[in-house]
């Protein structure tokens, strides 16, 4: 199969590193292409973005090329109906459909579908104004001591905020309000007690095939303190979920999730990632994401025994249960020095150049694996130049926890030597590491 990945950062680079091992897969291409540390990826024949680039004209590109399956990475494209398009111009595509896309791309949406449904979920109100939202989060507030702010749309992983207190709250609408132009409302809603965890599957219409769960890191800093980001990090396998998660999850969530995308008659072929707060009643539902989480993919591809290209294939193959999934592994992000703040980072990495065989050499070293986010590439230095965002992410597989984050830390210690001013957290699995089963992560 010639395959097709839309998407630029490290999860895309994972998914196209897991693609590769594939028995059916011949050729791969990456658009927008960037040259980052994969020379497996062949050069896609457009120019351009996804923010820039027609679906007329990718479409046409993937016809030229003889593209067998196209894979959307991130959740944006998705939002805008390129699953729509594909399929009308009967190209093989794997991703949901605009309107299933709703499910990540609007908050109040999924919950008045998991209502309809009814799918464990934390209570919410819709707030229309600063006063509303204002409100309702102080009745919260005092009913409960904690709220949480949602912004109805997409953020990049930037758009909720738990509030402790009246100052939290306050903070919290002014950075949701005012709204965007297409959005007349953010969520207001109970904050769950609990541990987080994610799970993932395969959905193919009627059916969905488990992938596995991790743990991911949203705050910036160490302790969970700072602000809210895209993920700095993950682990997998999950050590303290209960032998019978899965099947409560396939119970309670996924099989009425899918009985009523029968009944409302919206087709969902592609990934579903599941945020969950597990209770002490059990799991309830944070969050429905339309493909896979980043970093929690590049974590995941490293160990997963299964063949994913099969499986997107609807190719029969042994059913996976976490029981077999038993590789410790941890996934760290390597990030700008201003990445999710207001730092000016002008005069700490401008003179940066972070020469790739550099970062490849310290990988191998400690046996960890590097993938790239997206940063650009100097072809005529062969650097990458002023390195921005989640730059790598660093995956290291162990017999323990405590083996994968020594591997993993050494290598953001010798990476930080060639890009000064790096930041990662430091606490990935560290209570997985110390088997530690309470409420936090």
């Amino acid at each position: 199969m010639r395959v097709l990945v839309i998407g630029e950062g490290a999860r895309e680079h994972a998914l196209l590193w897991k693609f590769k091992q594939s028995s059916l897969c011949k050729d791969l291409f990456s658009w927008p292409f960037r040259q980052n540390l994969s020379p497996f990826i062949e050069t896609f024949p457009l120019s351009g973005t996804t923010a820039h680039s027609s679906w007329d004209e990718v479409t046409d590109a993937c016809r030229k090329e003889k593209i067998d399956l196209v894979v959307c990475g991130p959740e944006a494209p998705l939002a805008e109906g390129i699953a729509d398009h594909f399929r009308e111009a009967n190209i093989l595509f794997f991703g949901p459909n605009s309107i299933a896309a709703q499910l990540e791309t609007s908050k109040s949406f999924a919950r008045q579908f998991m209502e309809d449904c009814r799918i464990p979920s934390p209570h919410y109100f819709l707030a229309t104004s600063t006063q509303e939202a204002l409100e309702m989060g102080k009745a919260m507030l005092q009913s409960t001591g904690k709220c949480v702010v949602k912004a109805d749309g997409l953020r990049g992983g930037k758009g909720v905020f738990v509030c402790n207190n009246a100052e939290e709250l306050q903070e919290a609408v002014t950075q949701t309000f005012p709204l965007p132009p297409n959005e007349t409302h953010c969520l207001v809603e109970e904050c769950l007690e609990g541990r987080e965890v994610s799970m993932f599957f395969i959905v193919q219409e009627h059916k969905a095939t488990f992938l596995a769960s991790a743990v991911d890191f949203k705050r910036l800093h160490t302790g969970d303190l700072g602000p809210n980001t895209g993920g700095m990090g993950a682990y997998t396998p999950v050590n303290w979920l209960p032998p019978s998660a899965q099947d409560q999850v396939h119970q309670n969530i996924v099989r009425p999730l899918l009985q009523g995308l029968t009944e409302k008659d919206i087709p969902y072929h592609g990934f579903l990632y599941i945020g969950l707060m597990w209770t002490r009643t059990g799991p309830k539902v944070i969050e429905f994401n339309v493909r896979m989480g980043d970093p929690e993919t590049q974590a995941l591809v490293t160990t997963h025994p299964t063949d994913w290209l099969a499986m997107i294939m609807g190719q029969p193959l042994k059913s996976i249960t976490d029981k077999d999934l038993k590789t410790p592994t941890v996934c760290v992000n390597v990030v700008s020095p201003d990445y999710a703040t207001q730092l000016n980072s002008h005069d700490l990495s401008n003179k940066v150049e972070v020469d790739p065989t550099d970062l490849i050499h310290i990988c191998q070293t400690h046996q960890v694996q590097i993938f790239c986010g997206k940063i650009h590439y100097n072809p005529q230095k062969k650097r990458f130049p002023n390195p921005k965002g989640r730059a790598f992410t660093l995956v290291s597989s162990a017999p323990s926890y405590h083996e994968a984050r020594e591997k993993v830390y050494a290598c953001c210690q010798e990476i930080s030597r060639i890009w000064p001013g790096c930041q990662w957290r430091t606490d990935i699995a560290a209570k997985a590491e110390e088997g530690i089963i309470s409420d936090q992560t």
